[in-house]
């Protein structure tokens, strides 16, 4: 095999690999954002991120609501709390 086969099918399977890291994340996100919205609509308050606090993602510490898309969005940027 040519070294440019060999580079082509690592990148290949690095972008797929990356592909189900990224899903993986933002299921992990998902899950993250169910458990913290205790009252389950869609939008995590002040007090239900008392109960929750690891599972705020870091940018959004000083806000007062969250909605799902903005916890989903900063989540997957800064990656799911371990």
């Amino acid at each position: 095999m040519s070294k440019t086969s060999l580079l082509l099918t690592s990148r290949v399977l690095g972008s797929f690999s990356a592909q189900g890291a990224l899903a993986a994340d933002q299921k992990q996100c998902a899950g993250q954002f169910k458990a913290a919205d205790l009252n389950n609509d869609g939008v995590i308050v002040r007090s239900e991120m008392g109960s929750a606090p690891s599972m705020i993602p870091a940018a959004l510490n000083n806000k007062s609501r969250i909605s799902r898309k903005e916890s989903m969005a900063a989540c997957t940027k800064e990656g799911p709390k371990k």
